[in-house]
């Protein structure tokens, strides 16, 4: 499956919690959408998202979230959100 617009155009982040914010903290202040592109990786059924990258500073971004690991606990707040 190719996850088409994973992030919402941005609806997404406008959705985050308190405890999403506290991942992005405790991960060195990441942006909620890459918190959700790290969480997405992790899915079987997910081949590969195709978040949008219309400025270079997104495409970056979106790359930079392959190198999240997320630990038990952070995907266990992660699918209680979802």
């Amino acid at each position: 499956m190719i996850a088409y617009y994973p992030l919402a155009h941005g609806k997404l982040a406008k959705k985050a919690s308190d405890a999403v914010g506290k991942i992005c903290e405790d991960h060195g202040g990441i942006s909620y959408s890459q918190v959700a592109l790290a969480w997405l990786v992790t899915k079987s059924v997910v081949n590969f998202p195709i978040p949008r990258a219309s400025k270079s500073s997104h495409v970056k971004d979106n790359a930079l979230a392959a190198e999240i690991n997320l630990n038990h606990e952070e995907m266990k707040i992660l699918e209680r959100e979802s």
